[in-house]
């Protein structure tokens, strides 16, 4: 994986974002398949006005990993 990032990628960018609750396709398969990525970006936490988690983002280089609270197969 780590190669992918690295070779060719910087031209596209590719976003990987699951609900939580995705039943369907989860997200700790999702999680267990990047495991082995270093991530350089910081791992960002969104909350709302007051204060409630609602999603975190991470990435490496051109590939971003976002997770929504609270939504299931369809996070948009």
């Amino acid at each position: 994986m780590e190669s992918l990032l690295r070779w060719g990628w910087r031209t596209t960018r590719v976003l990987l974002y699951q609900g939580v609750r995705n039943l369907r396709d989860g997200i700790v398969s999702t999680e267990a398949w990047l495991a082995g990525v270093r991530w350089d970006g910081l791992c960002a936490v969104w909350r709302t006005d007051v204060g409630d988690l609602t999603a975190y983002v991470q990435w490496s280089g051109s590939l971003a990993h976002l997770a929504v609270y609270g939504a299931g197969h369809l996070p948009p």
